[in-house]
């Protein structure tokens, strides 16, 4: 895919201005800087509402991912304080983020059930917060809830690197190392057959064995 999709029920000036523009602009820092990969955009279908689930360890892991896939833009759930100074929340509500506080994820759900309805993406990060650790976390049970609501398609992603570049533990990135996504193939109809549990495992499975790809690969 190549061609940037304009979302159902967005203008052609927020497609632009919302999306390519700042996605188109990030992803060239991530390409000079970062010397950033990303393969299988084939697997992103070219309709219909999709959930983008992906690990998540790095500052970097939203912007990567929303660059990695702008040709079909998704909405993403942040932390509710981001949007408390008045500017700057204005600003990443405009750039399709959702809040979500801690403790309290209904409604942020709600706003996600309504971009995928609305034949839109979301992104979501299964584990629920960043891993301190090198190893992907547990996944939590909303994105299977999301697909199963709405009929949207799960769309593994993984992502190698940025724990190196920008972990938890730092206030800034550094400024080098390499960044690296791939997106796999859609979770099909068989594949959420069984429990939420055994949907999550195999999710988790696929972006760890994608991930370890990407990583030898980066050697």
């Amino acid at each position: 895919m190549t061609t940037h999709r304009r979302p159902p029920g967005w203008s052609r000036f927020r497609h632009w201005v919302a999306w390519i523009i700042p996605a188109t602009a990030t992803a060239a820092f991530f390409r000079i800087v970062y010397h950033a990969r990303r393969e299988g955009m084939d697997n992103i279908p070219p309709d219909g509402a999709i959930v983008y689930a992906a690990n998540h360890q790095s500052h970097f892991d939203p912007p990567l991912v929303a660059t990695a896939v702008r040709e079909r833009p998704c909405a993403f759930l942040a932390r509710a304080s981001l949007f408390r100074p008045i500017l700057f929340g204005r600003l990443i509500r405009f750039l399709n983020s959702i809040p979500l506080e801690r403790g309290r994820a209904t409604t942020a759900l709600r706003a996600a059930i309504t971009e995928l309805e609305a034949g839109r993406c979301v992104l979501l990060f299964p584990e629920g917060t960043r891993a301190s650790g090198a190893e992907v976390g547990k996944f939590r049970g909303g994105v299977v809830m999301l697909a199963r609501r709405t009929g949207a398609t799960i769309v593994p992603v993984a992502i190698a690197g940025a724990r190196d570049i920008w972990p938890r533990s730092r206030r800034l990135p550094r400024l080098r190392g390499r960044l690296r996504v791939r997106i796999g193939a859609p979770l099909k109809s068989v594949d959420l057959e069984g429990t939420d549990e055994d949907v999550l495992e195999l999710l988790r499975t696929r972006i760890i064995a994608m991930r370890e790809e990407l990583q030898v690969r980066s050697v």
